[in-house]
């Protein structure tokens, strides 16, 4: 369904932008010569590689969760306040404030608010499963360290991961073609 490849595309869209954000996050201190924060990559990639599989499925598993969450936190502000502007507000908010680190707040309260007003915006106006894209995407960018110096013990598990990513968004530019070929005419 060239639909589903669309919402593909769209999730893998917000969830590069939220990447993108997650790594301002971590060098504008240096920019900004202010203190830096704590590193987000944990250990959870340095096991073995069951290990290392059921770490992104237990991600990919919680990001569902997460979506549900954010759709029932959507729901129920809309029914309190019968207005879609303050219930994405709220749902923007929670977001943000689920987003802080506590580490810089220079760079992270403008960081949190950002990704919390992007995954709003992902959900009001892409929809759940752009949503979910975009959260495993994220997710997934951002917990495990990513690197093309191959010199490293990481870098096979590194370049899975760069071609799952590369993968899905194939998958979506793909199916979002339907029965058009990659190449056509313009007479078509």
């Amino acid at each position: 369904n060239p639909l589903v490849g669309r919402d593909v595309s769209v999730g893998i869209l917000f969830g590069l932008l939220l990447t993108c954000l997650g790594f301002v996050r971590h060098a504008a201190p240096a920019w900004l010569l202010s203190a830096a924060p704590i590193p987000s990559v944990g250990t959870q990639f340095a096991g073995s590689l069951p290990a290392f599989v059921g770490q992104i499925l237990v991600r990919c598993s919680g990001n569902i969760m997460n979506s549900i969450g954010s759709i029932a936190i959507l729901f129920l502000g809309w029914k309190l306040t019968r207005n879609r502007i303050v219930s994405a507000s709220i749902l923007a908010a929670f977001w943000s404030v689920v987003s802080l680190t506590g580490t810089n707040h220079i760079v992270d309260i403008p960081v949190a608010l950002s990704l919390g007003i992007l995954l709003t915006l992902c959900l009001v106006r892409a929809g759940y499963f752009p949503l979910i894209v975009a959260l495993v995407v994220y997710g997934v960018a951002n917990a495990f360290p990513l690197t093309l110096d191959f010199d490293r013990w990481y870098a096979g598990r590194s370049a899975f991961m760069l071609l799952l990513l590369l993968g899905l968004a194939a998958y979506g530019f793909r199916v979002s073609l339907g029965s058009r070929s990659l190449f056509s005419s313009a007479d078509d």
